[in-house]
């Protein structure tokens, strides 16, 4: 595929001691790279939203008196010293 990509991408491409050809092979590689993590974001996120991962509720297996469970926050801190025996 590289090889295909610069073919029809570079003009002389073998000339690499050219700057201009050095500066197309970066342009090429950067662009690339961008295109790339843009479809692994698109596939990761529609994958994600179809499966309906990250919604946000309880920890699936954590009762609510679970510590993990309590979130954070003055009463959430109190309710973990509770469930350890500390209060």
């Amino acid at each position: 595929m590289t090889e295909f990509l610069v073919r029809r991408l570079i003009r002389d491409a073998q000339n690499t001691e050219d700057p201009s050809v050095r500066e197309a092979y970066g342009r090429l590689a950067g662009i690339v790279g961008v295109v790339c993590n843009v479809l692994l974001f698109v596939g990761k996120f529609l994958l994600g939203t179809l499966t309906g991962s990250g919604q946000s509720g309880p920890i699936p297996g954590v009762g609510t008196d679970h510590p993990e469970a309590a979130g954070s926050g003055p009463h959430a801190v109190r309710l973990s010293a509770q469930i350890q025996g500390v209060l």
